[in-house]
């Protein structure tokens, strides 16, 4: 099965090479790989056009991640749908591992793997101690999935700046979507200065809030038909 990696990036001129070398590092090679700069004003665009054609870059104006996302799914042409985001790490063999796991079972339609935790070289004000054991759980970096399974669930909405794979996944959950998890670690999350979730401490906070606010609304309505 074809498969298409989508990253959306934003003044990460630091970190996107490796987020795409790492894409490309894959054991088993994605089929395309679309890159969508969202309106940077440093040199991530510039970093990206240095793949030449080994990548299919889309520049669009700042609209933020959601609709960057969806421009990529919408030029994707890939049966499957795996994401990466431009400060984070693919593990090499997290194409093969995922991809093997969805033909052996036809009727799941998405594969989660854990993500593994880094503090970047560049900061130096790493003080903090993140949680380095890899973390299970729900994450774009760490889904492969249908693309007919995502279709049903629908695109991010673009009103979610911050948690739009939040609000995405708990509307899969209310259609039903068949995930499983692997232990195996699949990518390497970046903690870095400019984290969005650290700068936007308050605004994710609140979408968080939101998110969960419409899916247990979605619940209740679901309940009362």
């Amino acid at each position: 099965m074809k498969i298409s990696a989508l990253l959306a990036a934003f003044n990460t001129e630091r970190y996107v090479t490796a987020a795409v070398t790492s894409i490309l590092a894959q054991t088993s090679p994605a089929f395309e790989i679309i890159a969508v700069d969202d309106g940077s004003s440093d040199g991530t665009a510039a970093a990206l056009r240095a793949f030449g054609d080994r990548i299919r870059l889309i520049e669009l104006p700042h609209l933020g991640a959601p609709q960057a996302f969806n421009a990529a799914l919408a030029a994707a042409s890939g049966e499957l749908l795996a994401f990466n985001d431009a400060d984070d790490l693919w593990a090499p063999t997290k194409l093969a591992t995922q991809a093997t796991l969805l033909a052996t079972d036809p009727d799941l339609d998405a594969v989660f793997g854990a993500v593994q935790q880094f503090v970047s070289p560049d900061w130096v004000a790493g003080a903090v101690e993140p949680t380095m054991s890899p973390q299970a759980g729900v994450n774009k970096i760490g889904m492969l999935i249908r693309r007919s399974a995502f279709e049903r669930v629908g695109s991010f909405d673009a009103s979610f700046q911050y948690c739009e794979f939040g609000d995405w996944y708990a509307r899969a959950l209310r259609v039903g979507l068949c995930v499983q998890q692997h232990s195996e670690i699949v990518g390497y999350r970046r903690l870095h200065a400019s984290n969005t979730g650290r700068i936007h401490r308050n605004a994710a906070r609140d979408e968080h809030l939101l998110a969960l606010k419409r899916s247990l609304d979605a619940r209740r309505g679901l309940r009362r038909e």
